[in-house]
């Protein structure tokens, strides 16, 4: 003998799961732009406090932005901060950055995005939140 069991959820929370999922691409990117925005303030001013002496010429602080909200191929929604590619004169801001993270044999470690992560993990999950929670319907779940 089997034992089965059916689970009728409510119209109105149907409703709900239908209403939510329709707009699922505009709540996850509205989110990740928030979130964005709680970080890339942040990771300026670390990166402003991390660049010192006279050899800086401006170009990473420049690069520094947010790319819009995108989907992989596995359906997953991302935005990142990060810096756009090539200099101006012909280097990789990427390395530029890594160096400023850890160092090098002629340059001390300036950390700024191990900082940033550690300081805006917690604030860019509670603005996500915040969005979401304003943009999802309200029922009685």
């Amino acid at each position: 003998m089997i034992a089965k069991a059916t689970v009728k959820l409510p119209t109105v929370v149907l409703d709900e799961l239908t209403a939510a999922g329709a707009h699922l691409d505009e709540h996850a990117e509205a989110a990740l732009k928030a979130a964005g925005s709680v970080v890339e303030p942040v990771m300026r001013a670390n990166l402003a406090a991390s660049i010192t002496g006279r050899y800086s010429t401006g170009q990473l602080a420049a690069a520094l932005g947010l790319t819009p909200v995108k989907t992989d191929r596995a359906g997953n929604h991302n935005v990142k901060v990060g810096f756009d590619e090539p200099r101006q004169d012909g280097g990789v801001n990427a390395k530029i950055a890594t160096i400023l993270e850890y160092g090098s044999t002629r340059q001390p470690a300036r950390p700024f995005l191990t900082r940033t992560r550690r300081t805006t993990r917690a604030p860019a999950l509670e603005a996500m939140k915040r969005v979401l929670t304003e943009r999802l319907p309200k029922g009685s779940t």
